[in-house]
């Protein structure tokens, strides 16, 4: 991308990072974003790619805004670690409220009570085994919550689900702690050892370089790509609406029908082609070997399939076994991981033995983020997942501020 020189009185302003205005931006924008999440139902999927299109748009806005402030007083301009703050804040924001968590997670609380019937026997087969803190059970609240013609906002229906809210946020609040202690046991052997390059960082860096004045702003070339990209989504758009305009790639053609209608071939079942720009660009940020092997298990899954058909095994129940081998892959390349860490975790082990290099560390304090994780673990297995019963302002300390502070702490 083009880059503006920066200027002396540039050099000279430092970047404060994470600052209070950053911190309360991204929690304003945080409940709009989740509102775009949940609302989206069947119309987008933001969070099922690891780049979050809501994310980068709010950014992508901030950054706009950012750049009429600068017109006005430079000083009060956002710098880029206060965009990155926003961008990293409303990133983890989104995936917890996302595909396959908070989206399906708040409507099966109730799910096995309001769908227990005499026939599926769940309330003899389960339903003594799910506390009553954890779900809600009333069906009186249950047929107004899935019925509808109701609100939420009432003292009634506030009060039924509260304790269930509390308890699935404890274990949410949880996970998380223990999801961000790992990231930190294993950032020096990622980062530093093996060096990963996580490609996708380098959309929201360009973007935020120079507060967003010298990176989206100034580059030529990116507008030029936004605008043919966003011609072919409005024309696409345009005939979803009305079908006799023409299209750009903006649809799955199915190419089994057409080319693939006999045996074995037709076991393939479907076959789409379709040409979506963001996932062009996408494929610019990751390594050639993980782009081949998205298209080559794909076309070998397929291959799968047709291979079984024309032998007779596609008769088997199951076959070809992808959910199977999916798995399988999973335990691949967590033992493949688990192998290349070695040392890294060999070290770990001996500084919370108290023994190993005390250089080995360098500003990673082991022992507190292993506490943190032990800690986690307890509350979201369920040990002390919420205490409803204290007041105790200790027990409502944050892990990930502590976690904060070791690190500050070690470095200083």
């Amino acid at each position: 991308m083009h880059h503006t020189p920066k200027t002396h009185a540039d050099s000279r302003r430092p970047d404060p990072g994470v600052t209070w205005r950053s911190v309360l931006i991204g929690a304003a924008l945080i409940p709009p974003n989740t509102f775009w999440i949940i609302d989206s139902v069947g119309q987008g999927y933001p969070t099922t790619v690891s780049l979050f299109f809501n994310v980068v748009f709010c950014v992508f806005a901030l950054i706009v805004l950012n750049y009429l402030v600068s017109r006005v007083s430079r000083r009060a301009a956002l710098t880029q670690g206060e965009l990155l703050t926003v961008y990293v804040m409303v990133s983890l924001a989104s995936a917890l409220a996302g595909h396959d968590l908070l989206r399906v997670l708040v409507p099966m609380i109730g799910h096995a009570f309001q769908f227990a019937t005499p026939e599926n026997e769940w309330a003899a087969l389960f339903h003594r085994f799910v506390p009553d803190w954890l779900a809600v059970k009333d069906a009186n609240f249950l047929e107004e919550f899935y019925g509808g013609e109701s609100t939420l906002y009432t003292k009634r229906n506030i009060t039924g689900w509260a304790i269930p809210t509390l308890a699935w946020t404890g274990f949410l609040f949880a996970l998380t702690v223990v999801m961000l202690a790992l990231n930190l046991l294993v950032r020096k052997q990622w980062t530093e050892n093996e060096k990963l390059s996580y490609p996708i960082i380098q959309l929201p860096l360009e973007m935020t370089e120079g507060g967003g004045l010298r990176g989206v702003l100034a580059s030529p070339l990116l507008w030029i790509g936004f605008a043919f990209a966003g011609s072919v989504d409005v024309l696409n758009g345009l005939n979803y609406l009305y079908p006799a305009v023409p299209s750009l790639g903006g649809k799955l053609y199915d190419l089994v029908p057409v080319f693939f209608m006999n045996k074995p071939w037709s076991a393939m079942e479907w076959m789409p082609l379709a040409l979506f720009p963001f996932a062009v660009g996408m494929a610019f940020f990751i390594p050639l070997d993980l782009s081949f092997s998205s298209w080559f298990f794909y076309l070998f899954w397929k291959a799968e399939r047709v291979v079984g058909s024309a032998i007779g095994l596609r008769n088997i129940p199951g076959f070809p076994y992808v959910d199977e081998q999916s798995l399988g892959a999973y335990v691949g390349l967590f033992m493949i991981a688990v192998v290349g860490s070695r040392g890294h975790l060999r070290q770990i082990g001996a500084r919370l033995a108290g023994r190993g290099s005390s250089d080995y560390e360098e500003g990673e304090p082991f022992r507190e983020i292993w506490s943190e994780v032990v800690y986690g673990e307890d509350e979201a297995g369920g040990v002390s997942l919420v205490d409803l019963n204290t007041t105790n302002p200790e027990r409502m300390d944050t892990p990930c501020t502590r976690i904060r502070e070791y690190r500050s702490d070690s470095q200083r």
